[in-house]
């Protein structure tokens, strides 16, 4: 699947921002498919980290911010992290696709913190 391609990639190049950034988003998005609930916890965590890892990696990699924001508001309930995050991916302009996702979030994370 998805996460052995990135996995692979991150075997021969472990700082491929790319690989980082989506092997984590996809990490989390396993998380929610999940049944055994320690498990879900598990992966959801691991995918955070190595979401976080790839912002340390490279702070001008759009994606990873986009991706981190989005996670620590819908699956860990941190609306101010999360504004943080989705506020340094818009900065960074991410790619179209993205973008539109982000402004619909960037929304409910204002209202949520009343802003």
């Amino acid at each position: 699947g998805v996460l052995d391609l990135y996995s692979r990639v991150l075997a021969v190049e472990p700082d491929n921002i790319e690989a980082l950034t989506y092997f984590g988003w996809f990490t989390v998005l396993s998380s929610t498919q999940e049944a055994d609930a320690s498990a879900a916890a598990t992966r959801l965590q691991n995918g955070m980290l190595l979401l976080r890892q790839a912002t340390i990696a490279d702070e001008t990699y759009p994606d990873a911010h986009c991706f981190l924001g989005i996670v620590r508001f819908r699956l860990a309930g941190d609306a101010a992290g999360a504004k943080e995050q989705l506020d340094i991916c818009a900065a960074l302009n991410p790619p179209a696709e993205v973008k539109g996702f982000v402004d619909s979030i960037r929304a409910e994370v204002a209202a949520a913190l009343n802003q």
